[in-house]
C-alpha cells in the first residue's frame, strides 16, 4: 500500500490536468466491476431454473410462494414485496424452466443472457483500459517535459557529478516505468478491487455463511504477494542502477570510438558491457522469478477455495444454483485477485523510479536568480572581477583573489598552464557557477542581481570543444539567436568563411550534419560555430581555446574568420598558442589559481617571468610585432 501512494501521490498532479477523462475511465471501471458481480448472479439464476421448483433461490421463493419466507416477508414493505413479485414475473417471462415447454421469447432471453453481460462487460473494460491509457501517456509526456527541463535548468555543478547514462534511465527509463505502471496498474486498481467487492456482494446475497467461510483464504493470498513484492523492489533498484551504468559504457564507447580502435579497446569495452548486461540480466531474471511465483500459489489457494466450495454444498445439501454461482464467482475472483497480486509487484517496481523522479524534480539549481533581478538591455561599460575565489567541492580552492578589470571594447586574454583556472574563470563570466568569494560586476551591478538570461544574451562563446547537433547546417548558425532570417544566416556564415564550403554541399544549408557534426570536418565544424557568434551578435565575447585543435593551415583560415568577429567587440580570449594573444590589451597570467602576472604580449616577453617562460617552450624569446603576429595567428613563425 506504501508504494502506491508514493506512485499515485507523486502522480495525482499531473493525472488531475485530464479529470475528465479519468473520471470516466473510473465511473466504466466501476460499471465493469459491477457487470462482474450481475455475471455471477445471472449464471447463478440460470442455473436455479434447472430446478423445477418454483423455490429454489431464496428471493425467488419469497416472491413466488406462500412459504416461512412469505411470511417472514410481511415484515418488508409492500413496495419491496412488489418490486420481488414483479421481479420473478419478467424472469418467468424472459427465462426458461426446467419442466415447462419453453416459448421462443424464453430461449431467446435463455441464450442472450450472458452474452449481453458479457458484451456490456467488454465495451466497460475496453473504454476503462482506453481512458486510462490516454491520461498515463500524456501524463509521463508531461512528465518527461518536466524531467528534461529540470535536468537542464540544473547548474554544471550537477552535470559535472551524473553520468549521462543516469541522465537517460532518470528522462527515459523512469518515466516509461511509470508510464506501465499508470496504463496497466491504474485501470487495474480501479477495476479490481471493485470487481471484487461486486463479486463478494454476489456472492453473499446467495449465501451469507459460505462467503464468510471463503474469506479465510484471503490472507493466504496476501502474505506471498507481499513476499515477492519486497523482492522485486530490491531487485528493480540494483536493475535501475546496473542499467544506467550500462548505458553510460555505450554512450561512452561511442563518443570515443576512435580512441576505442586507436588503441585497441574493443575488447575490454566489450568485456565492461558483458558485466554490466550480466549482472542486468541477474536483476532482471529475480524480477521474473518472483512474478512467475505469484501465479501459482495463487493458483492452489484459488483451487482450494473452489474445492472447499464444492464439498460444503455437498455436506450442507444446498441447491445447485448456489453451487454455480459459487464456482463462477471464485472463477470471476481469480482474476481480479491475481491482477491486484500483481498491482503490488507494479507499484514495487514503480516505486523506485519514482523515489529517482522526486530526487531529480526536488534539486534546486546551485546558481539561482535574485526575485527581484535586474534586466539587462546591453553591455554598456566594464565586467569586473573583484577578489574571486571559486572551489567546485568546497575544499579545494581554483582561483583565489582574483582582480581583473574588463572595459567595453577591450581585448582581454588569459594564458596559464592547464589547470591554473582559466576555464574556471569563463565558467564565472557565464555565471555557469557562482564565486564563492568575492564579486563579479557587470556595469557595477554584481551579477547574483541581474537576470541570468539577459545577461547571457550580451555573450557568445566559441570553444576549443565545438558541438553541433543533429541538424541541418543553417539551424545550427540559428541556434545563436533563435529566430534569425535565412539571409541573416548567411551573411553570418559568410563572414566566418563558411559559405563556401557550405554551399559545395549537395542540400547547402539545409544539410543534416549528424550527430555532433560527424559529417564535417573539424575545420568546418568551427566556423560554423563562429558563424553561430556572429549571428548572436553579442557585445561580449568569449574565445575558449578556439583554435587549439587544428592544423596550422586550418587554424590560419578559422583565425582569420576569429578576428573579423572579434572588431568591435569585448574579447576575452584564452589561447593555447600564445602567439595569437599578442593583439589583446592586457593578458592575465594565471598559475595555481592566482594572477601572477598581466600586461601587454611585449611587456610580458620583456618581463621574463612566467609568460615569457610559456613562450619559449613555444620558440617565442622576443616581442613580436603586435598586429602582424596577431593577424596571421599560428601562421606566423615564432621568432628565435
Amino acid at each position: 500500500m506504501h508504494n502506491i501512494i508514493v506512485v499515485l501521490g507523486f502522480g495525482w498532479p499531473y493525472i488531475k490536468k485530464y479529470w475528465f477523462r479519468f473520471y470516466v475511465g473510473v465511473a466504466v471501471g466501476l460499471l465493469f466491476a459491477a457487470s462482474n458481480g450481475l455475471m455471477v448472479s445471472a449464471s447463478a439464476l440460470l442455473v436455479s431454473r434447472l430446478n423445477p421448483l418454483p423455490a429454489v433461490p431464496a428471493t425467488e421463493a419469497s416472491a413466488a410462494t406462500p412459504s416461512a419466507a412469505s411470511e417472514s416477508g410481511s415484515q418488508e414493505s409492500q413496495g419491496w414485496k412488489d418490486f420481488q413479485a414483479d421481479f420473478w414475473r419478467l424472469v418467468d417471462r424472459w427465462l426458461p424452466r426446467t419442466g415447462t415447454i419453453p416459448t421462443w421469447q424464453q430461449l431467446f432471453g435463455g441464450i442472450m443472457l450472458l452474452p449481453l453481460i458479457a458484451l456490456v462487460r467488454g465495451v466497460m473494460c475496453y473504454l476503462n483500459s482506453y481512458l486510462m491509457a490516454w491520461v498515463s501517456h500524456r501524463v509521463v509526456c508531461d512528465l518527461k517535459h518536466d524531467v528534461f527541463n529540470k535536468i537542464t535548468a540544473l547548474s554544471l555543478d550537477f552535470h559535472s557529478h551524473v553520468t549521462r547514462g543516469d541522465v537517460i534511465i532518470r528522462i527515459n527509463g523512469d518515466t516509461n516505468s511509470l508510464n506501465g505502471c499508470l496504463s496497466l496498474g491504474l485501470s487495474d486498481l480501479v477495476k479490481e478491487p471493485a470487481t471484487v467487492l461486486a463479486v463478494l456482494c454476489s456472492m453473499w446475497m446467495l449465501d451469507a455463511n459460505l462467503t464468510l467461510f471463503s474469506m479465510l483464504f484471503v490472507p493466504l493470498c496476501v502474505i506471498p504477494t507481499k513476499l515477492l513484492g519486497d523482492k522485486v523492489r530490491k531487485a528493480s533498484r540494483m536493475a535501475t542502477t546496473s542499467s544506467a551504468e550500462t548505458n553510460s559504457i555505450i554512450v561512452e564507447a561511442l563518443d570515443n570510438m576512435r580512441i576505442v580502435k586507436a588503441f585497441g579497446l574493443e575488447e575490454q569495452q566489450n568485456r565492461e558491457f558483458a558485466k554490466a548486461t550480466a549482472f542486468l540480466n541477474r536483476m532482471g531474471m529475480r524480477m521474473t522469478q518472483s512474478k512467475a511465483l505469484l501465479n501459482p500459489i495463487l493458483e492452489v489457494f484459488a483451487a482450494m477455495g473452489v474445492s472447499v466450495v464444492i464439498v460444503y454444498v455437498i455436506v450442507a445439501q444446498r441447491d445447485m444454483g448456489v453451487l454455480a454461482g459459487f464456482i463462477f464467482a471464485l472463477t470471476a475472483l481469480y482474476a481480479p485477485v491475481k491482477k491486484l497480486g500483481a498491482i503490488h509487484l507494479y507499484f514495487s517496481q514503480t516505486a523506485i523510479g519514482v523515489e529517482r523522479l522526486i530526487d531529480i524534480l526536488s534539486r534546486q539549481p546551485s546558481v539561482q536568480e535574485c526575485p527581484n533581478a535586474a534586466p539587462i538591455h546591453r553591455f554598456e561599460s566594464s565586467l569586473r572581477l573583484h577578489q574571486v575565489g571559486f572551489s567546485y567541492d568546497g575544499r579545494v580552492q581554483v582561483l583565489d583573489d582574483i582582480h581583473i578589470d574588463i572595459a567595453k571594447g577591450q581585448k582581454i586574454g588569459l594564458a596559464g598552464e592547464s589547470g591554473s583556472g582559466k576555464s574556471s574563470l569563463i565558467n564565472l563570466l557565464f555565471r555557469f557557477y557562482d564565486p564563492t568569494q568575492g564579486t563579479i560586476l557587470w556595469d557595477h551591478v554584481n551579477i547574483r542581481n541581474v537576470k541570468i538570461a539577459d545577461m547571457r544574451r550580451q555573450m557568445a562563446m566559441v570553444s576549443q570543444d565545438t558541438l553541433l547537433f543533429n541538424v541541418s547546417i543553417a539551424e545550427n548558425i540559428a541556434y545563436g539567436r533563435p529566430g534569425s532570417t535565412r539571409e541573416e544566416i548567411m551573411a553570418a556564415a559568410k563572414a566566418a568563411g563558411a559559405h563556401d564550403f557550405i554551399m559545395a554541399k549537395l542540400n547547402g544549408y539545409d544539410t543534416m550534419i549528424g550527430e555532433q557534426g560527424k559529417q564535417l570536418s573539424g575545420g568546418q565544424r568551427q566556423r560554423i560555430a563562429i558563424a553561430r557568434a556572429f549571428v548572436r551578435d553579442a557585445p561580449v565575447l568569449v574565445l575558449d581555446e578556439a583554435t587549439a585543435s587544428l592544423d596550422s593551415t586550418m587554424e590560419a583560415e578559422v583565425q582569420k574568420a576569429i578576428d573579423a568577429l572579434s572588431r568591435n567587440r569585448t574579447v576575452v580570449s584564452i589561447a593555447h598558442r600564445l602567439s595569437t594573444l599578442a593583439s589583446c590589451d592586457t593578458i592575465y597570467v594565471l598559475k595555481a589559481g592566482r594572477v601572477v602576472e598581466q600586461g601587454t604580449f611585449d611587456e610580458l616577453i620583456l618581463k621574463g617571468g612566467a609568460f615569457a617562460a610559456m613562450a619559449a617552450k613555444q620558440g617565442i624569446h622576443r616581442p613580436l610585432k603586435t598586429g602582424t603576429a596577431a593577424a596571421a595567428g599560428a601562421a606566423v613563425p615564432a621568432i628565435a
